[in-house]
């Protein structure tokens, strides 16, 4: 155990220094042509990866997460110091079946419409708290459900036919959500794996474990989770990957 934390702080200053130079060398305003994945392409990657198959995870980074790697809480979750750390884990991913993005969404990025907009100032604050852990990866876009469903039918109604046809699909999300609800969306056969509305990170291991578990049959199978945790969504894409 002694062991295995010693190489773990070892990885982590390791880590610190290869952000230190990102940050360094790639100040921020060398990024001023940055656009984010369009809501359409970041949908239909997913899609894509549904369609054949291929292992990966979506995850969504706002101001709520990186308030947890800056030891700060966000609407769903309190802070935690082991949150924190898991949080920076996830954002410090960067491979070619991780879709990464971050809340962005302004003009200045690409982004010109709809419900989810933000101002350029706030977008280009967000992006200054966090861009090292970009440098490298497209920046997919953050809002990409909600606004495709409220204005891009089509890409929604592609990544949904994939969703409902497949027949294993595992729901991750609030406890007081309907069976109903859940198979009206995404189609029969979704096992339900309930959590609390809030601070579901207390509870995360056992999530884990209990999703392991359903992975863990037919493991022939190609599942897919949807996650509705809040902050907790990506520590488990994390661990899972």
């Amino acid at each position: 155990m002694l062991l295995k934390k010693i190489k773990n702080k070892i990885v982590n200053i390791f880590v610190d220094i290869k952000l230190a130079v990102k940050r360094f060398f790639c100040p921020i305003y060398l990024h001023k042509n940055i656009k984010i994945v369009s809501p359409e392409e970041t949908l239909s990657t997913i899609t894509s990866f549904l369609k054949a198959e291929k292992s990966g995870a979506y995850f969504r980074f706002g101001d709520g997460e990186i308030n947890m790697i800056e030891g700060k809480g966000a609407f769903e979750q309190d802070s935690n110091s082991s949150l924190g750390k898991e949080m920076r884990e996830a954002l410090e991913l960067s491979e070619s079946n991780i879709i990464k993005s971050l809340m962005i969404n302004s003009p200045r990025f690409g982004f010109n419409e709809g419900k989810h907009l933000v101002s350029d100032k706030w977008a280009t604050r967000l992006l200054e708290r966090s861009y090292q852990f970009f440098i490298g990866d497209r920046i997919y876009c953050h809002a990409a459900l909600a606004y495709c469903f409220e204005n891009k039918r089509k890409e929604i109604k592609d990544l949904l036919v994939e969703i409902r046809k497949r027949d294993s699909k595992i729901f991750v999300g609030n406890k007081n959500m309907s069976k109903e609800v859940l198979e009206r969306t995404f189609g029969k056969n979704v096992t339900h794996l309930p959590i609390e509305p809030k601070n579901s990170y207390k509870d995360v291991d056992k999530i884990e474990n209990r999703i392991v578990e359903v992975l863990n049959k037919n493991k022939d199978e190609f599942k897919i989770i949807i996650f509705a945790a809040g902050p907790t969504s990506n520590v488990l894409q994390k661990r899972l990957y």
